[in-house]
């Protein structure tokens, strides 16, 4: 406070805490009588303005919890979980599925240090935590060392075993599928009997595991656009440019099936002539699986190498009729162009693209890939077999995922190393237990009798008594 030879004023805030009585006793006596009436008994909330309206009684309610032992030590205890939430930077229910040990350890930490106060049912259920899971958290924050991601086989034995994550990882490290997607790297392993799991499953351990591959976006189908019902009905035709080692640029035919995504014929050449244009076409009828007399509509750009007299004399003498893009019809050629994108930088420039004696043999090993791996929007199907006729049964495949998740499961429960008979006797009886040393501890009376035997070896067992 300060004061002049005329008269003595006082700060505001000088003036509150005479109020709420924790100003210094020493300061306070030495004011008139009048002066430290009035500021005990005066209102401020005209000089702190209307929007503060209540903070004289606001904080006098902070005056009271500071007063207060167990009120200061709740609010103390609330703080330290905000602060912890706010460093981790994730949301309150997400705390639950952390994976992190040390994190475990400084929740359980603070929820210890916080029920002597707060009732322990209360600070998990703002934390959308069960009580089980916290057990589990408190007896073994590191876990179970046999699961992925720290938690008790045994009590969640519906995981993944350490064998099939262990064939994931190799899956999604093997230097052939490199340019693969997670979804067809997924289904190649469900196909091939490897890992007898969803895909969807597959592809979110691959995602925990950091192995997931990078997607390509996506542009979304515009209205309108051209489906086809079956094979052959409907055929796409484009030409896309790749450059050779020795920097001479190569033109790359295709003609694809839209039902299947299969690429029916291809032809690389050096000049973008029309007669190239007609022998990727003659290719894809040599190879079609129509009769003859049903006619394939084949759409294409306006480019000239396209829409030219040596492709529609060509297709006059067979039942393939050319439409042009947006011309003759209103949709537009994307679909080839996607399958274009697909090939170039999924099969092809993720390689060593070779010189231009070899091009050939290059883009014929990348062509097949793709027609061989399992897409997306064939539900797993490569695009051979969709052109061939093939469907999944759905039947057979649901009784392969219920019989190799009923053995998943008999496996995660006894996923506990084997354990060792030993017998041991004492005066009053003789009894027979478990032991293994390294994941058993024992319990041992003063005569040096083992009384019982307690698992540590993960969330599930650690704890229990094995007599």
């Amino acid at each position: 406070m300060s004061k002049n030879s005329c008269y003595s004023r006082y700060t505001t805030d000088f003036k509150i805490a005479v109020k709420l009585g924790i100003a210094d006793p020493s300061h306070v006596k030495d004011l008139p009588r009048s002066t430290r009436y009035n500021f005990r008994n005066a209102s401020y909330e005209d000089l702190l303005g209307r929007e503060y309206e209540g903070l004289i009684d606001r904080i006098s309610q902070v005056k009271e919890i500071l007063d207060s032992r167990t009120a200061t030590a709740v609010a103390l205890s609330l703080a330290r979980f905000v602060f912890f939430v706010k460093k981790l930077g994730k949301n309150v229910t997400s705390l639950s599925r952390e994976k992190k040990p040390a994190i475990r350890r400084q929740f359980v930490k603070l929820v210890q240090k916080a029920e002597a106060y707060i009732p322990r049912k209360k600070i998990l259920e703002y934390f959308e935590m069960s009580p089980r899971r916290f057990r589990n958290w408190e007896n073994n924050p590191d876990g179970c060392t046999r699961a992925p991601h720290f938690e008790s086989v045994a009590q969640y034995p519906h995981q993944l075993t350490n064998e099939e994550i262990q064939k994931i990882i190799r899956a999604y490290r093997d230097p052939d599928k490199a340019s693969w997607s997670s979804f067809a790297i997924a289904s190649d392993l469900f196909r091939q009997g490897i890992v007898v799991a969803g895909t969807s499953t597959i592809m979110d351990y691959a995602r925990k595991l950091g192995l997931h591959k990078r997607k390509l976006r996506k542009k979304r189908q515009k209205r309108g656009s051209v489906e086809a019902h079956g094979a052959d009905d409907v055929w796409h035709m484009d030409v896309t440019r790749i450059a050779s080692a020795d920097n001479i640029i190569h033109y790359l035919h295709l003609v694809m099936d839209n039902f299947s995504r299969k690429i029916l014929g291809w032809h690389l050449s050096a000049e973008l002539r029309a007669v190239n244009s007609r022998r990727v076409i003659q290719k894809a009828i040599e190879g079609m699986k129509k009769d003859k007399g049903e006619s394939v509509n084949l759409v294409s750009d306006g480019g000239s190498e396209n829409d030219n007299y040596t492709v529609r004399d060509f297709l006059e003498t067979t039942d393939v009729v050319l439409l042009i893009a947006q011309r003759d019809v209103h949709y537009s050629n994307s679909m080839v162009e996607a399958v274009n994108r697909t090939l170039k930088y999924r099969h092809i420039f993720p390689h060593i693209v070779p010189e231009a004696l070899r091009l050939n043999e290059f883009i014929e090993r990348a062509v097949t890939e793709y027609n061989n791996r399992p897409h997306s929007n064939l539900k797993g199907l490569t695009p051979h077999e969709k052109y061939d006729g093939q469907v999944w049964d759905q039947e057979h495949l649901a009784r392969l995922r219920k019989e190799a998740r009923i053995k998943r499961m008999d496996y995660n429960r006894t996923a506990c190393p084997p354990l060792e008979h030993v017998e041991y006797k004492n005066e009053r009886t003789n009894f027979m237990i478990l032991l293994l040393p390294e994941k058993y501890s024992q319990l041992r009376d003063k005569h040096g009798n083992i009384v019982s035997v307690s698992c540590i070896g993960c969330a599930k067992c650690r704890g229990r008594k094995i007599e």
